[in-house]
């Protein structure tokens, strides 16, 4: 009986860790170690680990692959169309926008993708880790890293994975208000990031003006608004190249007269008919000692011969 009760309580126990969800945990942590292995590691194949993946399992995974290899376009329609979910897509090109918007002015982040990782909500799947594109050549090629890419059209080509316009006998209709009214609103959201002429290229023709004229209202606005900065900070240019030509005008009417008592501040040698240098308070040196006390770079003080 003891025994039995004992059985019967290891039994009672292994249940009760099943319901706690202790496997379900285990199988979260090596989730996210994959997760994490993926966006951080530069000696997996990603190509090889994504031919690997059943077809419609762990899109979280399949994500993260195509997010590494640079496939924006098949990441999109994964969350816009397979996981039917346009906002994560959106959240994606976000993400995307930001980052390559901030990395020419601040450099930050890395192109192995270790760096600008973020978590994302979804209804669909419990959580889709959103990483950069980064090298995915493989452990044995050795690739270089480039310089930064250019900032891609992520917003474009939404719209197009929303619109279908890669296969236009399988395009939604033109008069499917659901589809329209999404696209809709995508443009009125990011009309300052979407170039307006390639927006509108991509619209089927038959569009009602009525359903897209926020936006093009919003994009007529911010082009005039453009229009006018570049107005403005051209005229500021042409100012500040004025302003330079008058001062290197001025520098170039500049005089030093070389007695023969003048010597150098450096060496306290007469100048004499030796090459010299003139600091901005008219004090001279040798242009050789000038030289020495910079450590052999370049000069950057003007260099007048002697009179």
């Amino acid at each position: 009986d003891r025994r039995g009760r004992g059985g019967g309580e290891d039994g009672e126990g292994a249940e009760s860790s099943k319901d706690k969800g202790l496997i379900p945990q285990s199988q979260e942590s090596r989730m996210e170690r994959l997760q994490n292995l993926i966006c951080t590691s530069q000696h997996i194949s990603l190509d090889r680990i994504l031919s690997w993946l059943p077809a419609g399992s762990l899109p979280e995974v399949r994500a993260l692959l195509l997010q590494k290899l640079g496939r924006t376009k098949q990441v999109l329609h994964l969350f816009a169309k397979d996981l039917k979910n346009p906002a994560l897509a959106e959240e994606y090109c976000d993400f995307l926008y930001d980052y390559y918007a901030d990395l020419p002015a601040s450099g930050r982040g890395t192109r192995d993708g270790s760096e600008g990782m973020g978590a994302v909500a979804s209804q669909h799947v419990p959580k889709i880790l959103l990483c950069l594109p980064g090298s995915h050549a493989g452990p044995a090629s050795g690739a270089q890293r480039g310089p930064a890419p250019k900032q891609p059209d992520v917003y474009l080509h939404l719209l197009q994975v929303i619109l279908d316009t890669e296969h236009p006998a399988k395009a939604q209709s033109v008069t499917d208000p659901e589809v329209m009214t999404s696209v809709a609103k995508l443009l009125c959201r990011k009309q300052r990031r979407i170039n307006p002429m390639v927006a509108l290229s991509l619209l089927p023709a038959d569009v009602p003006v009525a359903q897209v004229s926020t936006f093009l209202e919003g994009a007529m606005r911010g082009m005039r608004e453009d229009q006018h900065n570049t107005s403005i900070v051209k005229n500021l240019r042409r100012s500040e190249n004025l302003q330079v030509r008058e001062e290197l005008v001025r520098c170039r009417q500049r005089r030093v007269v070389v007695s023969n008592e003048r010597a150098c501040a450096i060496c306290h040698k007469r100048i004499g008919g030796s090459v010299f240098a003139a600091y901005p308070d008219n004090t001279l040196v040798h242009f050789v000692c000038y030289k020495r006390s910079l450590g052999g770079s370049d000069a950057s003080v003007p260099v007048m011969p002697s009179r």
